[in-house]
């Protein structure tokens, strides 16, 4: 499982604490995985079973021109970008995770309120459009 990892630290390691503190405060334990070129082909089967959260919300990766794509964007995402199909297969390949989720781009799209590092709100008007407006 790919994942962040600054220095020394494993973010693994790190699941595993939130985990247990979780568990030991009684709070629901979830997980959200972006889904992307670099992680499209593994199989997290028994890491998430091991892991047993109460959901595992698995997401496609979104790009959004002028947010994470395009000339103006603030970060570039087109290149962990997979198609509807690798995403599907992701999904077969981990349809017998109990726990999860699936978030297509679709879905996503028209389902959730995506704010800005500047706390605006992001409208997708298609694929190719967004437009920003203030909380």
């Amino acid at each position: 499982m790919i994942g962040r990892r600054q220095g020394k630290k494993s973010h693994l390691e790190n699941l595993y604490k939130v985990q247990n503190w979780c568990r030991e405060y009684k709070v629901a334990f979830k997980i959200n995985s972006v889904i992307n070129t670099f992680n499209v082909d593994e199989d997290m089967g028994d890491r998430i079973r091991e892991l047993s959260p109460v959901r595992w919300k698995v997401f496609q990766c979104l790009v959004i021109d002028g947010e994470n794509a395009g000339e103006d964007a603030l970060r570039e995402a087109e290149r962990f970008v997979i198609t509807d199909q690798e995403f599907q297969s992701f999904l077969e390949r981990h349809r017998d995770v109990k726990c999860l989720v699936p978030e297509s781009n679709e879905k996503m799209r028209d389902s959730y309120l995506i704010l800005d590092e500047y706390v605006r709100h992001i409208f997708v008007l298609s694929l190719n459009a967004l437009y920003k407006q203030p909380v």
